[in-house]
């Protein structure tokens, strides 16, 4: 597309890019890549040679590449500490958090290119705005600090572990902009991360406005189902909460429907389908899955975590309802604005819905038509990229300086909170003293963790004076001009102590430190003795000569 309007030069920073994308983060990026580059935008992708989010390997060729008339720039994968990785990631999921330098452990030895970054590093002059996503990879989080400034992030959040982690927050704070999929991905991001940063905007997935239809009975004659048919498309793991689909369904068959189908398309680990009546059909090709949406009675997504979810797009481009979990906003808040199908969450109104979509099936295909509508009305590709075009435009725009100290303030106050305090005492241990003889961080920092809880919310004032001591304390408690006797001195007293265990410990590491560096100077001298003596004796060994 001509233009007589300078668009801006833009790098996309993706972990995988492959004519046909699989994960529906990944999709939506290269939907944004093509449409900006039809509209005549300077886009580029930097990416992996990965073929697979979860191997992480190398099995495409470095170097440049064009996939679908976009230019690609492809980088090493790094090879990481990947136990290490799933120690960290198994952590985060059991225990719903970790300490601030794990999480940085955990970014660090997840999918990452140094010559990705190093080449974002050198080039960054070359582009206005560098778009970055999925936050799932420690990928995205390093590119969007060589961006310098420059980073938009399409983050696609889930209200998991990993996104309560003090990195996602402080990334999306510093962040040019931030391009969310779902009114309700931004409520969770403002209202439970805490995010402050005022330059975002709410953009979504595209779809064609002419999507092809698909043929149900086609499908179900090449599949041989009679029955009533339940679809589910996408990664069939246990974060998807597809092992709940399945005992759902096979209850609800017994109870039921006997003679009922559920199929279940997609790449398969973690989850048993080994159940009566359920399918595992794999990945499907393109016209085969459209063929499988018109087919089904009903489709299910049971997914806890979405931030967008193109299947129950797709279902709805060919007039199917759908049914969604209640637990996810993302998809309950598309239910409810479209009237497109119904949430469930427990087995009676999973049950409830089920038979609605079977036994009603004028009622159902009303539903499916409604979502139809909606698709159609707020994520046709005309309308998104309406979205996402005015959408850079005003993140792209110049900030004044109020802005721009205001976003800088909000950052740095995020590196004084106690969790980047306990990091930095942890690395400055960690550089003090010796790996060979080092005390668990954990073992050295509990006690001064401890010393470092200087609000005092027990803290009760008192007086000893009669009859009136109630008074004064209460006076005490709740006047600010007299806070300083009964309450910062404690402060200050403690702080002091805290400083002086501080000095301690960090001396007693400081001296262990020069004794063992003064000790090793020590065999270096000898063993240069030794070796003076030793050539002393060879010298005196050998034969005058005449």
């Amino acid at each position: 597309m001509s233009t007589s309007i300078q668009l801006p030069r833009i790098a996309f920073v993706i972990p995988r890019y492959l004519p046909e994308m699989v994960g529906g983060a990944e999709t939506l990026l290269q939907g944004y890549a093509e449409q900006l580059r039809e509209h005549g935008y300077l886009v580029e992708v930097l990416t992996t040679c990965t073929d697979q989010l979860g191997a992480w390997n190398n099995a495409l060729p470095p170097g440049p590449d064009v996939v679908r008339g976009v230019p690609v720039r492809r980088f090493l994968t790094d090879i990481g500490n990947r136990r290490r990785y799933w120690q960290l990631a198994e952590e985060l999921s059991s225990a719903g958090q970790l300490e601030y330098r794990k999480q940085r452990a955990l970014l660090h030895e997840s999918l990452n290119s140094a010559e990705l970054v190093s080449y974002l590093q050198r080039s960054i002059g070359d582009y206005e705005a560098v778009i970055v996503g999925p936050y799932a990879f420690g990928l995205a989080f390093a590119a969007a600090q060589a961006a310098q400034g420059k980073a938009i992030w399409v983050p696609c959040l889930h209200d998991e572990p990993l996104a309560h982690c003090t990195v996602v927050r402080e990334a999306l704070e510093e962040a040019r902009g931030i391009l969310f999929n779902a009114e309700a991905e931004q409520c969770f991001a403002r209202e439970q991360l805490g995010l402050a940063n005022p330059h975002a905007a709410v953009v979504g997935c595209g779809f064609p406005s002419d999507a092809p239809r698909g043929d149900g009975a086609r499908f179900r004659a090449q599949h041989q189902v009679s029955g009533p048919l339940l679809l589910y498309a996408g990664r069939i793991i246990p974060e998807k909460n597809v092992g709940q689909l399945v005992s759902l369904f096979e209850r609800y068959r017994q109870r039921f429907h006997p003679d009922a189908t559920l199929a279940l398309v997609g790449e398969r680990s973690g989850v048993d389908v080994e159940r009566p009546g359920v399918r595992a059909l794999g990945r499907l090709p393109a016209e085969t899955l459209r063929d499988a949406y018109a087919a089904a009675d009903l489709f299910c997504q049971p997914s806890r975590n979405e931030s967008f979810s193109i299947v129950i797009m797709e279902s709805w481009l060919q007039q199917r309802p759908v049914l969604v979990h209640d637990d996810c906003a993302v998809t309950r808040e598309h239910v409810a604005r479209s009237q497109g199908g119904w949430t469930f969450s427990d087995f009676e109104s999973f049950a409830a819905a089920l038979s609605a979509a079977i036994d009603q099936p004028q009622a159902a295909a009303e539903r499916g038509r409604l979502g139809y509508e909606y698709v159609q009305q707020h994520y046709a590709w005309p309308v998104v990229f309406g979205r996402l075009a005015g959408a850079l435009e005003q993140l792209l725009a110049e900030r004044t300086l109020v802005e721009q100290l205001s976003q800088r303030g909000i950052r740095r106050a995020l590196e004084f909170t106690r969790e980047h305090y306990q990091a930095r005492l942890g690395d400055l241990v960690e550089e003090a003293v010796p790996e060979e003889r080092r005390l668990s961080i954990d073992q050295l920092l509990t006690p001064l963790r401890h010393q470092a809880a200087i609000g005092l919310p027990q803290h009760r004032v008192e007086s000893r004076a009669r009859l009136i001591g109630p008074i004064i304390a209460w006076l005490r408690r709740n006047l600010t001009s007299h806070l300083k006797e009964p309450y910062v001195d404690v402060i200050v007293q403690q702080q002091a102590s805290f400083n002086a265990e501080l000095i301690e410990r960090l001396q007693h590491a400081l001296e262990y430190s020069i004794r063992e560096q003064r000790r090793m100077e020590r065999q270096i001298r000898l063993l240069e003795s030794q070796l003076k003596a030793a050539q002393h004796r060879t010298d005196s060994s050998e034969p005058p000569t005449s």
